[in-house]
Formats: C-alpha cells, sequence, structure tokens
C-alpha cells in the first residue's frame, strides 16, 4: 500500500532543501574557489568602485591641488583614471574594480602605493607625500681609482 499525503511534501521540502545548500558549496557555485571566497567571473566586469581619501603633508610639503593619478596594474593595465584633490588635500574618484598604482604629485612632492579595489565598494585612503629629491650625479676623475677604495680594510 502506498501512502499519499503529508509524507510526500515533507520529501519534496527536504529534497529542496538539499539541492539549496548543495548549491552554495564551492563545487556546485562556479563563482567561488574551494577556500570560499568569490573570484569575479571577468575582470573589470564588475561595479564601479569609490576611492576617497586625504592627503597627509611630510615636511617640505605645502597645501595646494595634487594631481591623482590611477594606473591599473596587470589586466587592467589599460584603465587610468586622473583627479585632483582640493586645497585641503582631499580627493574622490570612480573606478572599475582591480588592482591600481596610486601617484600623488606636486611641486617635487609625491608618493606612489598600490591599492585594489573592489566592486561596489567605497574605499577611504590616507596618503602620505614626501618632498622628491633628484639624485645627484658626480663624476669619477680620469684614471683608476685608488686601491683604499677598492679593497676593503680588514680590522
Amino acid at each position: 500500500m502506498v501512502r499519499k499525503g503529508p509524507t510526500t511534501a515533507v520529501s519534496i521540502l527536504v529534497l529542496l532543501t538539499l539541492t539549496g545548500y548543495s548549491c552554495s558549496l564551492p563545487f556546485f557555485n562556479k563563482n567561488a574557489d574551494p577556500t570560499g571566497a568569490s573570484v569575479p567571473e571577468k575582470a573589470g566586469s564588475g561595479l564601479p568602485a569609490k576611492l576617497s581619501g586625504v592627503i597627509d603633508l611630510g615636511e617640505g610639503c605645502k597645501p595646494g591641488y595634487y594631481q591623482v593619478h590611477l594606473t591599473g596594474l596587470f589586466e587592467g593595465g589599460s584603465n587610468q583614471v586622473e583627479s585632483q584633490s582640493d586645497q585641503a588635500g582631499h580627493f574622490s574618484l570612480v573606478a572599475a574594480p582591480g588592482r591600481y598604482l596610486i601617484q600623488v604629485t606636486k611641486d617635487g612632492c609625491g608618493s606612489k602605493q598600490s591599492i585594489l579595489l573592489e566592486d561596489n565598494t567605497e574605499h577611504m585612503i590616507s596618503i602620505q607625500v614626501t618632498e622628491t629629491k633628484g639624485i645627484e650625479r658626480f663624476e669619477l676623475p680620469e684614471g683608476r681609482l685608488p686601491a683604499s677604495v677598492l679593497i676593503p680594510a680588514h680590522r
């Protein structure tokens, strides 16, 4: 004798629950890796990221309008975004998700650092700018260096 009724409804409910659970496992989810972290389907396909920040002035750097450049790294190498800070050093911009090199420059002061922007996220950053000095060049006199320069002294 086959019994129909609440048992069939419970079986369907259990089957739907197991199906939903199995889709959440990394093996069945094509957008997840084995560690559980989500992997984007395609680089640059996500929603734009917002970046806002403030420039901290180091010794020798004056307040003013600093140029802010984002240059994409790796797959996003063609991505470039430019902005300018206000007089107080605040800036904001919008860019595609990915890894970038952020450069801040003005009148001999600047900074470079790497930053990762995630899709549909607001990022805040503080950038310390310092005075950049050019490389001083010097020329060696004609001829050979003295032996005391070439051979380390043993003490």
